[in-house]
C-alpha cells in the first residue's frame, strides 16, 4: 500500500522589494552611495532554512504523525476487507447462487467505500499539508519584510540546492543564519505565548 504521508517542502523564491516611502531623495542617495548598497540583495537557503527552523520541524514530525495513523487506518481497513474477499471466496459454494451474486455486490460496494474514503483521506492530508506550507511561508515572508525595511535590502533571494537560477552568489550574503535564528526566537516566544493562555482559560474553567 502506497504511503500517505505528505512531505512537507518550502521551495519559494521570495523576492522583496523594500518600501523608502519616507525619503522623496532615496534614490538619489543610493545613486550616489553605490557602495554601501553591495548588501542590497541578499540570499537564503531554504534547504537549511527548513532544517533549521523549528516551526518547519514541528510541523514536518505533526504531518508525520498524521501521515502515519492514516497508513495504519487504510491498512487496517484494506485487511479487513480483504479477509471478507477471501472468506467469500472460500465459502461460494456453500451458498446459492442468489446469495453469492448478492454478497459480491456488497463486496463491490465495500471496495468502492474503501476507494473513497482512501482517496478522501489522502486528498485532506494534502489540504493540510499546503495549508501548513502556507502558514511558514507568511510567516517567513512577514519576517523578511520587517528585517528588509531595517537592513536596507532590496531584494532577499531564496537559494535551494541545485534547483535555483543563481549562477553565483557571495556567501557574505547568505543571511540564513540571521534569519532562521530570529525566526526561531519569534516561534519559541508564541509559543510561550499560546500556553500560558491556555492555562488562563484553565483556570478560569
Amino acid at each position: 500500500m502506497k504511503k500517505t504521508f505528505i512531505a512537507l517542502q518550502f521551495c519559494a523564491l521570495i523576492a522583496l522589494a523594500s518600501c523608502n516611502k519616507n525619503d522623496p531623495t532615496s534614490e538619489k542617495k543610493e545613486t550616489s552611495s553605490s557602495s554601501t548598497n553591495s548588501g542590497s540583495i541578499v540570499y537564503v537557503n531554504t534547504d537549511s532554512l527548513i532544517t533549521n527552523y523549528q516551526y518547519a520541524k514541528d510541523i514536518q514530525k505533526e504531518l508525520e504523525g498524521k501521515g502515519i495513523e492514516a497508513d495504519n487506518d487504510l491498512m487496517s481497513k484494506g485487511r479487513a476487507l480483504q479477509n471478507e474477499i477471501i472468506y467469500f471466496q472460500n465459502h461460494r459454494n456453500e451458498l446459492s447462487m442468489v446469495q453469492a451474486q448478492q454478497q459480491e455486490q456488497t463486496l463491490g460496494k465495500k471496495q468502492q467505500e474503501f476507494q473513497t474514503f482512501e482517496a478522501s483521506l489522502k486528498q485532506k492530508l494534502q489540504g493540510e499539508a499546503i495549508s501548513k506550507n502556507k502558514d511558514m511561508y507568511d510567516k517567513v515572508t512577514t519576517y523578511l519584510k520587517k528585517f528588509s525595511k531595517e537592513k536596507n535590502f532590496k531584494f532577499v533571494l531564496g537559494v535551494q540546492g541545485g534547483q535555483d537560477k543563481v549562477l553565483y552568489a557571495d556567501p557574505t550574503l547568505d543571511i540564513t543564519t540571521e534569519v532562521v535564528k530570529a525566526l526561531n526566537s519569534e516561534y519559541e516566544t508564541s509559543k510561550k505565548s499560546s500556553t500560558s493562555d491556555k492555562k488562563a482559560d484553565d483556570t478560569k474553567k
